[in-house]
């Protein structure tokens, strides 16, 4: 996702939008810029779960020696620091330092804080999502009424997961086996042999069932709207 920003306007405007769309007349990219996406792209965004991805693939690891503090706490908000263990003695040192005399606090406190906080965020991204009636319009989109309906009972305890601890898949978090591995019948879990498209639905007119699969995931692992 990228953010982009209205020009010269006192309060301006912001939209995030695909990677693969043309920049909106009137409006600049700031996508590589963190301090604008804390400023404007929460608000943008469809949920915080877009946001906080979005922000993390703009994140480059290798710049965080010389990351202003302001860009070093919208990292440790949103849960996407470095490891702190992977991080040289010097380096911690020299961030608790900073924060201590600029921000008035000790980061270690923030970084527990800012776990349990995306934690919540997380999952009431997951829980809009999973709410949300464009999981119908996919659905009624590629697949008939009582395929649905078979699709929704094959699905529900992943998608009780899903909405009520935001466990996504092997491949979206360190939990395990979740909804996205069943969808994308991910290589190596249970549903590799056994997920949405072995079930064998019929798809409606000239569509796939990469297609399906694909507007799925781009739903709830990205927060996209087609």
């Amino acid at each position: 996702m990228k953010l982009y920003i209205e020009d010269n306007e006192t309060i301006p405007a912001a939209q995030v939008l695909q990677d693969s769309e043309t920049t909106p007349v009137g409006y600049t990219d700031f996508s590589n810029d963190l301090l604008k996406w804390r400023d404007y792209g929460q608000s943008a965004a469809e949920d915080y779960l877009q946001y906080r991805n979005s922000v993390s693939k703009y994140f480059d690891v290798s710049l965080w020696g010389s990351m202003s503090n302001e860009e070093k706490y919208l990292i440790i908000k949103l849960d996407i620091y470095p490891d702190e263990l992977e991080m040289s003695i010097t380096d911690w040192n020299n961030l608790r330092g900073a924060f201590l005399a600029t921000e008035g606090f000790d980061p270690t406190i923030k970084l527990l804080e800012s776990f349990a906080e995306h934690h919540v965020l997380d999952v009431e991204s997951c829980r809009s999502r999973a709410e949300d009636k464009q999981i119908l319009l996919i659905v009624g989109k590629y697949i008939s009424l009582p395929d649905a309906s078979i699709l929704f009972d094959l699905v529900q305890d992943l998608l009780h997961k899903y909405m009520i601890q935001g466990v996504k898949g092997e491949n979206d978090g360190i939990v395990g086996v979740g909804l996205f591995d069943f969808f994308e019948s991910t290589p190596g879990t249970i549903y590799e042999f056994t997920g949405l498209e072995a079930q064998g639905f019929d798809i409606k007119g000239t569509y796939t069932i990469e297609e399906f699969v694909t507007e799925l995931m781009l739903w709830f692992r990205n927060g996209i709207r087609l």
